[in-house]
Parts: C-alpha cells; structure tokens; sequence
C-alpha cells in the first residue's frame, strides 16, 4: 500500500475518489428540489464531478467518457434523453475538465 494512501487511512482524510463522491452527490441532492433555472446552472458541476469521480475510480474509463459527452449533450438536444436541465456547451466543458481531473488524481494522488 503507497504510503500517502497509508496515512490518509490511519489520519481519517478521504481519498481523491471519496471525496469527489461525497461533493457529486452534494450536487446531486441540490438539483433534486432545484428550479430549471438553479438545474442549468447545477448540472455542468455536476457533470464535472460525475466524470472526476469515474475517472478517479477508474482511469481506463476515461476514453469512452470522452466519446459519450458529445453523444449524451446531443441525445439531450434532440430530446431522446430526458434530463433535468437543457444541454449546453458549459456541460460539456466540465465534464472534459472532470476527466481531466480525475486523471490528475490518477497520476498525482490527489485533488486539484
């Protein structure tokens, strides 16, 4: 075991994917009693945070995550997938940046 995952153990600190999940599902609490309007603006944090957390979990998934953002936005746009927000371009940027970040946490062990 690294020693930098010993010691966040034996110190009681989340790891970069705990802490990624408890701030996803953060998120995804608000959104539930949320307006149209706080949804807009929720979801790309959410999406940054989903696709962080996945990542963080498990980094090989970070190539079909960067096919499905474009696919996932554009079935929202043409309304095959239901969702609480309408898609946007600010989605689809952070949820690019929450892949990079959770490589990031990969490769560094820890959140940026």
């Amino acid at each position: 075991m690294p020693i930098g995952q010993r010691l966040q153990e034996l110190l009681g600190v989340p790891s970069s994917s705990e802490k990624v999940a408890s701030e996803f599902l953060a998120l995804e609490e608000a959104r539930t009693s949320a307006s149209k309007e706080e949804q807009n603006r929720l979801a790309p944090l959410a999406h940054a945070k989903f696709t962080e957390g996945v990542v963080t979990e498990t980094p090989i998934a970070a190539i079909p995550m960067a096919a499905a953002i474009p696919i996932y936005t554009a079935g929202k746009a043409i309304g095959t997938i239901k969702t609480r927000s309408n898609p946007s371009w600010e989605e689809v940027s952070q949820a690019y940046k929450g892949i990079g970040k959770g490589l990031y946490n990969v490769i560094f062990g820890k959140s940026k």
